[in-house]
């Protein structure tokens, strides 16, 4: 049987590895909301233009450059309902 000193000790060790443990995890949701309120706001961003490209675009072909987005990069186009790949410059 443990005795109480020792039991008291490792009671101690447990509460302070929970307090860690709690903290560790209060960081990694603060992140997390950082990382969300980051995200919405990209979102919301993406939402707009989308809003103002409404009605500007020829028929079939997304709004906006997608020569900015550079050599090799792909994007979904929603209103074609499909992937994108931009054009190489000069091609």
């Amino acid at each position: 049987m443990i005795e109480p000193q020792e039991q008291l000790l490792q009671l101690q060790k447990d509460n302070r590895d929970g307090r860690l443990r709690k903290q560790e995890l209060e960081e990694l949701v603060r992140g997390l909301e950082a990382e969300s309120e980051s995200l919405t706001g990209r979102l919301d961003e993406l939402r707009e233009r989308e809003r103002r490209c409404e009605g500007t675009e020829a028929p079939g072909r997304a709004c906006g450059s997608l020569e900015t987005l550079g050599s090799g990069t792909s994007v979904w186009n929603s209103r074609a309902g499909g992937w994108a790949f931009p054009e190489e410059p000069g091609s």
